[in-house]
């Protein structure tokens, strides 16, 4: 109705009408109309209470105790975050070649996988190919070069593994969607892409993953990095809760985060040591550090030279890999108890991210720790045993 008489005001002027007075009318319209929507959303929280009475009586027991989408098989990771939550904003940092990405899309085919929702996963740094090529990476365990360029058809071995591969990821690729962010990707765009993709599943909930959070362009340009940080962060926070759907973005170190990343350094870096990221750990829900633990990956290294020397391991079969420490800095509405550091054996060639379970931050066990991850790559094939007389 105000739509109406403001396109036929031009009309109404030939009765006299004056400006002031048309105004003064649709400005009263306007206010009519926004204490009605005011009123639709405010509401006293008697109706959301009986609801939660409602759905605790008649809660099913032996549900999951996850509170969001799971990401099993990391089940120790599943348990201290307790899954995706609804609504929550993920925070990942990390250094150069500390398997971000890994981790990423692993957690998001994870999601596709378990959950059957759609799953969004922008890059703006790689294409959806070598994306794609990273996933079947994952399932097949065949290393991304010779996905893209060996002989994969004439040896047996890489054909089981290649069907396996394809057969997973079949599992959730009508779920996953991966985009190759650009220009035009703003965290607005993200967001009509989102709703898009929910109602052609007829779904009221998705995944969102972005990698990486500095790279997201902004509808105005800023002058400064932090800045455009700091806008596309809250952005996301709305952007989660508004959804009601987990949004997971990894953030890129700056120069004294690596620094501390070394083997040489005494502290370890946080969220604060991320590139332009001063409110990024406050905006989160979660906050997840990604460093490299050079005391068990040593151990580790330890265990297989001397497998090496004892000639019970093959020396031209040997993976290159690290020991990864997550670090659990933020964890809004934390389950009750649980640790803060869940360790990965990250094998690069395969882009396999492998959890091993909670770290022992007193470092009783790290060398029989070691002795396990180093039974479990022979039997996995990562490493190749070898018997008397061979080489």
């Amino acid at each position: 109705t105000i739509s109406d008489s403001i396109n036929g005001f031009t009309d109404d002027e030939k009765q006299g009408r004056r400006v002031e007075d048309f105004a003064a009318e649709i400005s009263e319209q306007l206010r009519q109309v926004a204490r009605l929507s005011s009123q639709s959303r405010q509401e006293p929280i008697r109706d959301e209470l009986l609801r939660y009475v409602e759905e605790v009586r008649t809660r099913e027991t032996g549900r999951s105790s996850i509170l969001g989408m799971s990401i099993a098989p990391y089940d120790n990771l599943n348990t201290a975050i307790s899954g995706l939550r609804p609504g929550f904003y993920y925070a990942v940092g990390g250094a150069p070649r500390r398997g971000k990405t890994n981790l990423m899309l692993r957690l998001a085919t994870l999601v596709a996988r378990n959950e059957k929702v759609p799953v969004l996963y922008y890059s703006f740094e790689q294409t959806k190919h070598v994306l794609l090529t990273r996933v079947l990476s994952q399932e097949s365990l065949i290393n991304p070069l010779i996905l893209q360029r060996g002989d994969i058809r004439n040896k047996a071995d890489l054909v089981t593994r290649f069907n396996k591969g394809i057969k997973e990821t079949s599992a959730y690729m009508d779920n996953f969607y991966l985009f190759e962010g650009d220009r035009q990707d703003t965290i607005e765009h993200i967001r009509s892409v989102a709703y898009g993709i929910m109602d052609s599943h007829h779904t009221d909930h998705c995944a969102i993953f972005i990698d990486f959070l500095q790279k997201v362009p902004t509808v105005n340009p800023y002058a400064s990095l932090q800045k455009q940080v700091d806008e596309v962060s809250g952005l996301i926070a709305q952007l989660s809760t508004e959804l009601q759907s987990p949004i997971v973005a990894v953030s890129s170190f700056d120069k004294d985060g690596c620094r501390l990343d070394s083997e040489m350094s005494k502290e370890r870096p946080t969220m604060f040591n991320c590139t332009g990221g001063g409110d990024i750990e406050y905006d989160a829900d979660v906050a997840l550090i990604i460093v490299k633990d050079y005391h068990d990956t040593a151990q580790l290294e330890e265990k297989i030279a001397n497998a090496v020397r004892e000639g019970g391991v093959n020396p031209h079969h040997i993976p290159h890999f690290d020991i990864l420490n997550l670090f659990i800095d933020k964890n809004r509405d934390a389950p009750e108890g649980g640790n803060i550091i869940v360790q990965f054996l990250f094998l690069i060639e395969d882009n396999q991210m492998v959890e091993l379970g909670y770290k022992d931050v007193e470092e009783r066990y790290s060398y029989a720790k070691a002795g396990k991850i180093f039974e479990w790559m022979l039997e996995r094939g990562y490493l190749e045993a070898v018997g008397p007389g061979e080489h």
